[in-house]
């Protein structure tokens, strides 16, 4: 999934930008893959009606369908990298992060969209292994429910966070959607809920 979700996020960030159609060559060169992989992730999505294909680009035809699929596919577990439990509270946790970093799930909402529908008690971050270190050290392992998980970043996310390309040091809201879909906690529910009415104007 890890290449597909590269994918999928440049298709999302791209559509939520306004851009409807693309090129697999487009893709492939924006985010570092082969063509054959993104052609094997638009050919998913079309037999899910979820894409078109035409001669010379694809189309996404159903966004919100997009969204559940990269979601039901995504496992959050697998790249969590580093957990612990931080005693102060969210507020701080987040103000307390190191730049090279980017927020995702209730912190993305919260810095991009505005006030949380639900409070929250969790900060998920995504980190290159550069900054890991760092991370580790200013949040040490300590006992106690876990609320801080830092995910590793992928490559077309790391160049990102690189170039200093992300707004409020967040990923997308497609990103922060499918995340949150994957968060075991009671409450995401409600974000999801929410961001999917924001994601589908």
């Amino acid at each position: 999934m890890k290449t597909e979700g590269i994918v999928l996020e440049a298709v999302s960030e791209s559509f939520i930008g306004g851009e409807h159609a693309f090129t697999q060559s487009e893709i492939s060169k924006r985010v570092g893959v082969a063509v054959s992989a993104v052609n094997k992730t638009i050919n998913n999505l079309k037999r899910l009606s979820i894409v078109d294909i035409g001669r010379r680009n694809f189309r996404v035809i159903d966004f919100k369908r997009l969204l559940l699929y990269w979601a039901t596919h995504r496992n959050l577990d697998r790249d969590v990298v580093y957990s612990t439990h931080v005693d102060i509270d969210i507020g701080r946790i987040e103000s307390s992060m190191p730049p090279d970093i980017a927020f995702t799930a209730f912190t993305a909402f919260k810095f991009i969209v505005g006030e949380p529908p639900a409070d929250y008690s969790q900060v998920y971050v995504y980190s290159s292994a550069a900054v890991l270190g760092i991370l580790k050290e200013r949040f040490p392992q300590k006992k106690g429910t876990k609320n801080l998980f830092v995910l590793k970043a992928d490559r077309y996310l790391e160049k990102k966070i690189a170039g200093n390309e992300l707004k409020d040091s967040c990923v997308s809201l497609a990103q922060a959607f499918v995340d949150l879909w994957n968060v075991r906690e009671w409450y995401a529910k409600e974000f999801t809920e929410r961001l999917m009415d924001v994601l589908a104007k």
